[in-house]
């Protein structure tokens, strides 16, 4: 069955595509309402989270769902601390857990925020750390 329509949620409230993003808030779309402009400018935000559908689905007021695989739990804890205010963190430099709950609209454990930070690239490094000195 071919993806008619993707389910997008963000780590900050921003713009992208012509189209309103709210942090913790899924947005679902249809994909034949969209120009491949605005699908590809969507793909490649990476603050977003782009899931495709396999059918039609309804949002719901549910909390936003964790992720599925490793990978994307841990990519969503790195879009998610690299946009949090520099209060949401720790002295040690670790976003604090409930600040990162709300960003991610789901609880990550301690191992996970840990991984998602070990695993940044030396410029997602020196970007937090920029952020957190303010």
């Amino acid at each position: 069955m071919p993806i008619k329509q993707i389910s997008i949620v963000t780590s900050r409230t921003h713009w992208r595509a012509g189209m309103h993003f709210v942090q913790g808030k899924p947005k679902l779309l249809d994909l034949d309402k969209l120009s491949k402009e605005q699908i590809n400018q969507l793909n490649d935000d990476q603050e977003l989270l782009v899931k495709e559908l396999d059918g039609v689905a309804e949002l719901s007021n549910e909390p936003l769902a964790r992720p599925e695989s490793v990978a994307e739990v841990i990519a969503a804890i790195q879009v998610a601390a690299l946009n949090m205010p520099s209060a949401d963190f720790t002295k040690a430099g670790k976003p604090r857990v409930d600040e990162l709950e709300k960003a991610l609209g789901w609880k990550a454990s301690s191992d996970e925020i840990e991984a998602a930070l070990d695993q940044m690239t030396d410029e997602q490094k020196a970007q937090l750390a920029a952020l957190i000195q303010g």
